[in-house]
């Protein structure tokens, strides 16, 4: 038998445990130091009167709590100092480690989810005697039934929980009766000073949508699956039991007077009514489903873990008859819980799930405490401002010629008396192009013709402008971009050939702003002139383009063409040159509408807006579009910024309005933002997106963004106050960004949207660099990188975007991955946004689709995004030229096949890292080997690479056409300082149709040098795994926790790897290290576990092996492989 004393040490930091971990899910935040106090008790009767009896008791008093609340190891961390200063007085630290077998990663979510459940109960409490606010009684229970989601256990009902409030009052559960009772009587008692009509609006709204909640997770507790005829009958329930409560309440007519209680009564009748019919869409409860869901997997993996620890803890205990029964009571309930159906997500949209963005959590009890007074008036760029009217004379262009000549006179007229131009002093002149110089029969100064220099003459614009005509013209193309270069420069001699000019004057005034209309329906020769010169020439010069296009301006070339010395226009070459030039692009369907369509473009030409954005939208398959001018999204507030009304414009198109209020926006969990319902939009381009569609805006308010969704259909976009000032950016440091991607896929035309992209920015070095490692884009999860440099001048990032997808089909004609890269033309920007400092990015550019035989598509696409960390510091920073090794894993791809074949390194020295600060520049190279053959990534210093610190950099290049690279994915919070991990993809020339795919990581540091390494005494080090399984011809992301115990005496290392699904969290293996040994700074050996065997290796890094790292690769009895990397520190 066992000494006492191990028993007492032992009993006793279980009771522990077990009153944090079941106390603390019974009663919140409080409940812990509940725990805990029960515990000290029991050891203070030891203690002080050697009674054993108190600590049996303490125990099973605590432990009898498990057979109705939920277990979840998570909460042992939530007091951790408290706990480890127990620990290591009572048992010599030496049960620690069960805290550290914890999940982390949620731990600090988890927690402040803890308080604010406490909080609920205290407020629940309160509002019981109607001493609180109507409306902060509803918050407090939609809060309480989060909490519940969380941490309750799912095989009991919500309703088993009512003692906890102490008052018998939960609002999901009682009867439409009672409650009607209920909130009456809280009327009553608080109508003289805490019931309003917006309170009451406000709590009916909550009510609706937590018992929306409540009728979801008691489906998902009860094994019902949550399709879509599920959906309808939750719905229809709580219509008709908010329309119950309505007419309950409604002879109560005290609290009905006015207008805007009126109002308020008749929009919640027509919520009811919605949800009666049922017309919320599977987005609205999408986000919620796949929440509650990940939460269960989540509980699930918790309460094994701390099942695991508590075995562990009593495996050494011969008295355990008095724990034993709760122990099985513990292993009942997870038995049970195994038999739960999981939710099917394909009866749901796989788009709207990976778009959703309103499933993240927000703490509605966290808003923005003062309204900032927003100026958002428009104004104009200059006092003096000459136009320039440029159109296409060729035969096809008679529709909009004789338009302008019929509309000539109004169109000045209007431009000098319409409100929007008051302040302006326009001048004008007119010209005409027809075919390009090269083209057979056209010299320079046929080619363009300058009809009219700049005049205040309106009867000389309108005589020139009737000379107009629209005649000959051989081929489709045209001299669109001879014309315009000769027009900014005054007939100058083009850049390629100095011979090329027209010598033709356009008399601009001196300090004028240039503007120049062209008018036409086809697209450019690029023989003289091309698009990127044009870029250049309109950057340098200041002056700004507006396309007016009647048929086919925009068209041309998919592959990339920009700086092409002879050929037609790349696509979207007008829209791109406008947004370069920060002009406008206009699609003119109609051109009776030519004045309309000239004033709308002139404005956005010469508008200096404090504030602007963009959007990007899909209305329907045929129907997308990107646009950024001053008019595409505006704001207008009655109320100082409160509330804001938003109107969205793009031609051809009715203008489209919704409204956010700001005072309503929660704080959204681990971001620097808050999140609102937007309200009013019913119309948005014809399409109904009033459901499932947010905003969202910082504590400065001045950078929102917006998500509209419904009908099939989705518009994002953002709009914030333009960083007036070169002044108002940093000239130091490292500040991180959270942003969000959305593309238009030209395969399906859908748009698909991440939101996950951590954006490093080096105020010092002016690099920037952002990955996604598991964005969803494209058919298919891979990582996204996108690397740029700081314009101070343009106050903007300029960079390069990639995604590679890691998807595997040998349907498709797959020589390489299927990837998505901007357009490549110089207009990837990102713009700052902030009122006194960079607060939001925000940009709308062209992506470049390849399929799987890299054959491109353009399209467009949106990134905008948050400041998360204003100011990053790390411990360590690398040595210029410093050389860094380690451990890969890589996942090759036989696309013709679709064998995966799995390869490692053993060698530190094949992972090296080149690392110059001086410069912010990296180079990888990278080897692993699958038997005898040797797969490779190599960058060199001409590549494309970006440092911002140890834990930001990449190494991009160009093979076989694809983008490969090396490119670290942490983020600026991970807490190691000798080592970081990150993702690997490459192409193999040498072995047609074989992929290195994304997914594939690696893990590189400073090693521990060999005569540092420790010979005596043991080391545990607790961390992390990320890898890539190759399951069901298809390649998944894991994620885990690994815990080694590296005995330094005998050169032993021990452990285990718990490895699991990345989107789900359900367990994929366990695997006990065997036979692993330590040799110098580096160890290896074996994997096994019930259903798998493989390898290990890694190092020790930092000065005193402060951390460990490598790889591991195991494959299981069904035949899925995995591998990946590891990391850990003491």
């Amino acid at each position: 038998m066992k000494s006492v004393r191990n028993f007492k040490k032992k009993t006793i930091v279980l009771s522990i445990m077990l009153g944090i971990a079941f106390c603390g899910n019974a009663y919140g935040g409080s409940g812990v130091e509940a725990g805990i106090n029960v515990a000290l008790n029991g050891i203070k009767g030891y203690q002080q009167y050697g009674d054993e009896e108190k600590l049996k008791s303490a125990i099973s008093g605590v432990a009898s709590i498990a057979s109705s609340i939920e277990l979840s190891a998570n909460f042992v961390t939530v007091s951790a100092e408290k706990i480890k200063t127990l620990t290591e007085s009572l048992a010599g630290g030496t049960q620690l480690n069960l805290f550290e077998h914890t999940r982390h990663g949620a731990t600090l979510e988890l927690a402040d989810k803890v308080g604010r459940y406490a909080n609920a109960l205290s407020v629940a409490t309160s509002a019981a005697s109607a001493s609180v606010d109507i409306h902060d009684f509803a918050k407090s229970e939609k809060t309480l039934v989060d909490s519940m989601t969380l941490f309750k256990n799912l095989s009991v009902t919500a309703t088993s929980h009512v003692p906890l409030l102490g008052t018998g009052v939960v609002i999901v559960d009682m009867s439409t009766d009672a409650l009607v009772a209920q909130i009456n009587s809280l009327f009553d008692a608080g109508r003289e000073a805490s019931v309003s009509e917006a309170n009451y609006y406000r709590t009916l709204h909550e009510l609706a949508y937590a018992k929306i909640d409540a009728a979801i997770i008691q489906s998902i507790s009860n094994g019902i699956d949550v399709d879509n005829d599920k959906i309808v009958e939750i719905q229809k329930m709580v219509g008709n039991e908010i329309a119950n409560i309505l007419d309950g309440i409604k002879p109560k007519n005290r609290f009905f007077d006015g207008d805007v209680a009126v109002n308020n009564y008749n929009r919640l009748r027509e919520l009811s009514d919605r949800l009666i019919r049922a017309e919320f869409s599977d987005g609205f409860l999408n986000g919620r489903v796949k929440r509650f869901t990940a939460t269960i997997n989540e509980i699930r993996i918790a309460e094994k873990e701390f099942v695991a620890a508590m075995n562990s803890l009593m495996s050494d205990i011969d008295l355990i008859a008095e724990l034993d029964q709760p122990l099985q009571s513990l292993r009942n309930s997870l038995h049970e819980r195994e038999k739960l159906h999981s939710i099917d997500h394909s009866k749901f949209s796989e788009k709207a799930i990976s778009d959703a963005i309103s499933n993240k959590t927000v703490d509605v009890t966290r808003t923005i405490e003062t309204t900032r007074k927003l100026e958002l008036d428009r104004q104009l760029a200059r006092f003096d401002v000459d136009i320039f009217f440029l159109a296409d004379n060729t035969g096809s262009m008679g529709g909009l010629v004789g338009s302008a000549k019929t509309n000539a006179q109004a169109i000045l007229d209007a431009l000098r008396t319409d409100a929007r131009f008051s302040k302006v002093n326009a001048q004008f002149g007119v010209g005409m192009f027809l075919g390009d110089p090269s083209e057979w029969g056209e010299t320079a100064t046929s080619a363009y013709q300058l009809l009219q220099p700049i005049t205040n003459n309106d009867a000389q614009i309108t005589t020139a402008i009737n000379q107009w005509y629209a005649s000959g013209g051989g081929d489709w193309e045209e001299a669109n971009f001879y014309a315009i270069h000769q027009v900014i420069t005054q007939g100058a001699a083009v850049p390629r050939d100095a011979t090329l000019k027209s010598n033709q004057v356009t008399g601009w005034r001196p300090g004028a702003a240039k503007v120049i209309v062209v008018f036409g329906d086809a697209p450019s020769w690029q023989n003289s002139v091309n698009e990127k010169e044009l870029k250049d020439l309109v950057r340098t010069t200041g002056a700004r383009i507006v396309f007016i296009d009647t048929s086919q301006i925009n068209v041309g070339q998919q592959s990339n063409v920009f700086a092409a010395s002879s050929g037609r226009q790349m696509q979207d070459a007008a829209l791109e040159i406008a947004d370069a030039s920060g002009g406008s692009y206009m699609h003119l369907s109609d051109v009776s509408k030519i004045k309309e369509a000239v004033l709308d473009s002139v404005y956005d030409a010469i508008a200096d807006n404090n504030w602007g954005g963009g959007m990007l939208a899909r209305i329907d398959a045929g129907t997308t579009w990107r646009s950024r001018t001053p008019s595409s999204v505006t704001a207008e507030s009655t109320d100082g910024g409160k509330t804001l009304v938003f109107t969205l414009r793009y031609p051809n198109q009715p203008n489209a309005t919704f409204s956010v209020d700001t005072s309503v926006a929660g704080k959204v969990y681990g971001h620097e933002y808050y999140q609102g319902a937007i309200t009013g939009a019913t119309n948005i381009f014809s399409k109904n997106m009033n459901t499932d569609s947010v905003f969202h805006i910082n504590a400065a308010q001045d950078f929102f963004r917006f998500v509209l969704r419904g009908e099939s259909g989705v518009v994002e976009g953002y709009f914030g106050e333009r960083l007036s000032a070169t002044t108002k950016l940093p000239t130091s440091g490292v500040s991180t960004y959270d942003l969000r991607h959305r593309v238009i896929s030209p395969y399906d035309n859908n748009a698909y949207a991440a939101g996950g992209m951590k954006l490093f920015v080096n105020w010092t070095s002016g690099k920037v660099y952002g990955f996604e490692s598991n964005a969803s884009l494209a058919g298919g999860t891979g990582t996204a990188l996108f690397i740029g440099d700081i314009d101070r001048s343009g106050l903007e990032i300029d960079g390069q975007y990639v995604f590679k997808t890691r998807r595997l089909t040998t349907a498709e004609n797959s020589s390489i991955p299927r990837y998505i890269r901007d357009a490549m033309r110089e207009t990837t920007s990102l713009q700052f946004y902030g009122s006194a400092y960079p607060n939001g990015l925000g940009g709308t550019f062209g992506s470049t689709f390849y399929n799987e035989a890299g054959s491109p598509t353009l399209s467009s696409m949106l990134m905008s995004g948050y400041v998360n960390e204003k100011t990053v510091t790390k411990p360590y920073s690398p040595a210029n030229n410093e050389v860094w090794s380690g451990y890969a894993v890589g996942l090759v791809a036989n696309r013709s096949t679709g064998a995966v074949a799995v390869a490692y390194n053993t060698n530190p020295n094949d992972v090296q890292m080149t690392l110059r600060p001086v410069s912010a520049t990296a180079k990888a190279d990278i080897t692993v080997r699958d038997g005898g053959t040797a797969y490779n990534f190599g960058s060199d210093w001409s590549d494309t690479s970006v440092y911002i610190n140890k834990d930001a950099f990449a190494a991009i290049k160009e093979i076989n056409g694809v983008p490969s690279y090396a490119a670290t994915t942490m983020t600026e919070d991970d807490g190691y300082n000798y080592l970081s991990w990150g993702v690997w993809s490459t192409e193999l020339v040498a072995t047609p149709n074989t992929s290195v795919m994304d997914g594939s990581h690696w893990i590189a540091g400073t090693l521990t040098p060999t005569t540092s390494m420790p010979v005596t005494g043991s080391a545990t080090y607790t961390g992390q795994i990320r890898g890539t399984a190759h399951e069901g011809g298809a390649l998944h992301a894991l994620n885990g926790s690994t815990n080694l115990t590296a005995n330094f005496g005998t050169g032993n290392i021990s452990g285990q790897l718990n490895v699991q699904y990345a989107n789900t969290g359900a367990a994929y293996a366990t695997s006990n290290l065997s036979g692993v040994t330590i040799s110098g700074n580096q160890f290896g050996g074996s994997l096994s576990g019930s259903n798998n065997a493989g390898a290990i290796q890694g190092g020790f890094f930092g000065p005193a092996a402060q951390e460990v790292g490598g790889n591991w690769a195991i494959e299981k009895t069904s035949g899925s492989k995995a591998a990946g990397v590891f990391s850990g520190k003491r």
